[in-house]
């Protein structure tokens, strides 16, 4: 099964195409926001200390804390994700590639932040073991790259939820 068409309007079709939702550069983006975080207290404790402590430290201080915490629930969560045929194949960084169909999406929730869709899929395998997944897709330029992740999730879930005469999630 594969998809065609434009950013809202998505065809299946019989070909054996894999539809790739995010790719392996998702974690190029994740290595050099830890490598800018990484280098900030360098140059805020050589070029802090150059005055009196101040309650702006502090401050600064809990949103670096916080920009931190953030990025590591990206390293952890984040991943790869592709449609291959009935099938969503997820991979985590450091972790083993996972393979789900799609009425074993639990729960999708997004949140779009400028041109970047984080979607974030609670699934269960078999054994009924839940997993959390973070997928990143950024509005690409490049063709048949630019559609709507989430309303596609959406409705192979549902779709599949049906088809096996399950109840569908929200």
């Amino acid at each position: 099964m594969a998809f065609s068409g434009t950013r809202n309007d998505l065809v299946m079709s019989d070909d054996n195409q894999d539809i790739i939702i995010t790719s392996g550069l998702v974690y190029f983006r994740l290595y050099i926001m830890v490598i800018i975080m990484a280098l900030l207290p360098l140059v805020i404790i050589v070029d802090g200390f150059k005055g009196a402590f101040h309650a702006g430290m502090v401050i600064a201080g809990l949103i670096f804390l916080g920009i931190m915490g953030i990025l590591i629930y990206q390293i952890i969560y984040t991943s790869t994700a592709r449609i291959q045929d009935d099938r969503i194949i997820l991979k985590k960084q450091f972790r083993s590639q996972r393979s789900y169909t799609f009425d074993q999406i639990r729960s999708i929730g997004a949140l779009k932040l400028g041109g970047r869709q984080y979607i974030t899929l609670k699934m269960r395998n078999d054994a009924g073991i839940e997993d959390k997944f973070l997928i990143s897709k950024s509005n690409s330029i490049l063709p048949g790259r630019n559609f709507n992740a989430l309303q596609l999730l959406k409705s192979l879930r549902d779709k599949a939820r049906k088809a096996k005469n399950l109840r569908p999630l929200g």
